[in-house]
């Protein structure tokens, strides 16, 4: 029993850590934020990087790990691949979704899958962090956190509400570019996606957004 209140007790005191980092900003200072965050995201035409993305399963207590790489070309080609511990692509290309899996590849017009919109609407706005400014689908709350801005979009559409409570999206203060997204399902899971060795503006190669 003692063990227990010890463990509750530094639990708790976590968790008031964490809180008390968090901290909310003014509606001026949001603005702000969210206008030199825009003004960045204008000037990006590509992103490289690698990625770790924890799942954690709030039913079991666990969480699984994966590794692997991300490049993105403006408008609305995206390259998802996950490389351990298993593979695993995921291509949007304009209309189409691409998906490589083992030796099977499938493609999919996105137009057709109410679901396939959402989550490529999620991945593409989620990297460079459009959604700040799209106030009919998120309700939108900036915090700061040591050298991290960050923010809290809840969603307002029924689609996405029946997937997500709070998408939330780091950037780095100094750079004004994501660095880590944590989206929190209805059921109590979380994903957490931290992107490593960002490259901004360099060369893609076009062959990545195929599967030929």
């Amino acid at each position: 029993m003692k063990k227990l209140t010890v463990f509750i007790s530094l639990t708790l005191l976590s968790i008031a850590s964490f809180s008390q980092s968090l901290k909310p900003v003014s509606p001026a200072q949001q603005r702000a934020m969210i206008t030199k965050i825009m003004n960045v995201e204008s000037t990006i035409k590509t992103i490289q990087c690698n990625f770790v993305q924890i799942k954690r399963l709030s039913m079991l207590n666990d969480k699984m790990v994966s590794h692997g790489r991300m490049i993105y070309q403006k408008p609305s080609s995206l390259h998802w691949e996950y490389q351990s511990p298993y593979s695993y692509i995921f291509i949007i290309n304009g209309a189409k979704v691409l998906i490589k899996q083992g030796g099977k590849k499938n493609s999919i017009d996105i137009k057709s899958s109410r679901m396939f919109q959402e989550i490529t609407r999620i991945m593409m706005n989620s990297v460079t962090g459009k959604d700040l400014m799209s106030s009919s689908e998120f309700n939108v709350k900036m915090y700061t956190q040591y050298n991290d801005w960050i923010a809290d979009l809840v969603p307002k559409r029924h689609q996405m509400k029946s997937m997500f409570s709070t998408i939330r999206i780091y950037f780095d203060s100094n750079k004004s570019i994501v660095s880590k997204i944590e989206m929190f399902e209805k059921g109590g899971d979380k994903t957490e996606i931290e992107l490593r060795n960002v490259q901004i503006n360099t060369h893609i190669n076009e062959k990545l957004f195929n599967l030929d």
